[in-house]
């Protein structure tokens, strides 16, 4: 996608590479206009808060940001939901597509 300036690119880089350490990081981000007001802080914001979850995505389009992944429990799910909320830019609609993993009952007594 595009990204609004080399500053942006470089902040949305190194949020990455510390957000998810030891994965390669690949940078297909490309210079121009397309990218909207607040770009920065909204994929800072969804990179930080998808290290949190067990496996997810974010995708952009336009001033919506879509986050879709699963969350360990209810309550990293909550906390990521609401880390989300508050430090989205106002220019941008958020849609939340975070569900929590499902734990299978335990077995009958004497089931391994």
């Amino acid at each position: 996608g595009f990204v609004p300036s080399e500053r942006a690119r470089e902040e949305v880089l190194a949020v990455a590479k510390s957000s998810f350490p030891g994965v390669s990081i690949g940078d297909q981000m490309q210079l121009g206009d397309g990218a909207p007001s607040g770009f920065a802080t909204a994929a800072t914001n969804a990179l930080k808060q998808l290290a949190m979850l067990e496996e997810g995505r974010a995708d952009a389009n336009d001033q919506r940001l879509t986050i879709a992944g699963t969350a360990n429990d209810a309550a990293t799910a909550d906390q990521v939901r609401r880390a989300l909320r508050t430090g989205m830019p106002q220019t941008f609609s958020l849609a939340d597509q975070i569900r929590v993993r499902e734990i299978a009952p335990p077995g009958p007594p004497g089931y391994p």
